[in-house]
């Protein structure tokens, strides 16, 4: 099928760099951003528990037992480490994912350029890599605020939606449905600039297979959201969306 296909051009001899230069890159710019980020945290919730307790202390005129004001302490740390989990395990997975689909626009696109050519059987284009690489960041760049900007709506959308009755329990589906269509989006959007059709062409030939683009869409989804993970599948995501788009977009 597609993606045993994909899979088969994915692990292509001298096409392997593709799949490990952007995730040793992304491994190594996420982990040295997290350590730092980890650093400065832990001490900002050292800080803000020794004020709060300290402002106990005086506030009571010494009369707070210090054990009590301990255990205040340390309740107080488990409680903005558990809020820091909840709030920001969600947003790290979407950081990650976002950082890895910029940091490995090039070499993505580079791979779905390569699996057009192959499945045309035609010659690679000779474009320079300053050229190729300004093209794709600023192609990323325009796809990631035409995304973000609908999606920062959508979510506005179905949040109001479903605080109503009866139709409220439509929201998360219609939240899904537009999350499997930017996904889908944003792989093809790699092998349809190496035919050289725009983004907004790429748009009006999904709308056309609406149902095939979203289905498509949720596989891409699923690859996408995991993060780590996803730094091996999103090459793969993106050779199956360079071979849909041969076969089933049937773009010249």
């Amino acid at each position: 099928g597609l993606w045993q296909s994909a899979l088969q051009r994915w692990a292509t001899p001298g096409w392997r760099w593709l799949v490990v230069a952007p995730a040793l890159v992304n491994i190594a710019l996420f982990g040295t951003l997290s350590y730092f980020a980890w650093q400065w945290l832990a001490q900002l919730i050292l800080n803000a528990t020794t004020q709060i307790t300290l402002t106990l202390h005086s506030s009571s005129g010494g009369l707070l037992p210090s054990d009590w004001l301990a255990n205040v302490s340390d309740w107080l740390m488990s409680a903005a480490w558990l809020l820091f989990w909840i709030f920001a395990g969600t947003l790290y997975a979407f950081s990650f994912t976002a950082l890895a689909q910029l940091v490995g626009a090039p070499f993505y696109a580079t791979l779905a350029e390569r699996v057009v050519t192959a499945e045309r059987r035609r010659q690679s284009s000779q474009r320079s890599w300053v050229v190729f690489l300004a093209n794709t960041l600023w192609r990323e760049l325009g796809k990631l605020v035409y995304l973000l900007g609908r999606s920062v709506a959508v979510v506005v959308a179905t949040s109001l939606l479903a605080l109503l009755p009866v139709v409220g329990v439509a929201a998360p589906l219609l939240l899904l449905l537009w999350m499997c269509w930017a996904a889908a989006l944003q792989y093809l959007d790699y092998a349809a600039d190496a035919d050289g059709v725009s983004f907004a062409s790429l748009r009006e030939r999904a709308r056309q297979q609406r149902l095939s683009t979203l289905g498509f869409g949720a596989v891409a989804l699923l690859c996408a959201g995991l993060p780590v993970v996803n730094l091996l599948l999103l090459p793969l995501t993106t050779a199956s969306a360079a071979l849909y788009w041969c076969r089933r977009y049937n773009a010249q």
